[in-house]
């Protein structure tokens, strides 16, 4: 079994302290009322806001492949342009 571990950054017109509480702090209750047909929950491992940090544990030692990571580079920057949007939307939400 293999760990690999990406990472990546993103800027965003919302607060940090506000993404953080959102994306972080209430990503178990958050996620599946704003993306119910994809998250059903979700479990916090590890995170900062602005930095999107990816493991993939594999079957074997091999590294996923470029089109798994682009996946799901796609995937996390969807998710967190969900919440971003709620929260520019909601401005006294996770204040």
């Amino acid at each position: 079994m293999g760990v690999h571990v990406y990472a990546e950054e993103n800027t965003s017109p919302v607060a940090p302290s506000r993404l953080f509480k959102a994306l972080i702090g209430d990503s178990e209750t958050l996620m599946p009322k704003l993306l119910p047909q994809v998250v059903k929950s979700i479990s916090l491992l590890e995170g900062t806001i602005g930095k999107i940090k990816a493991t993939y544990v594999t079957k074997g030692d091999e590294p996923p492949t470029e089109e798994d990571r682009k996946k799901g580079k796609e995937i996390s920057l969807a998710m967190f342009k969900v919440v971003e949007g709620y929260l520019q939307q909601n401005p006294d939400a996770y204040v």
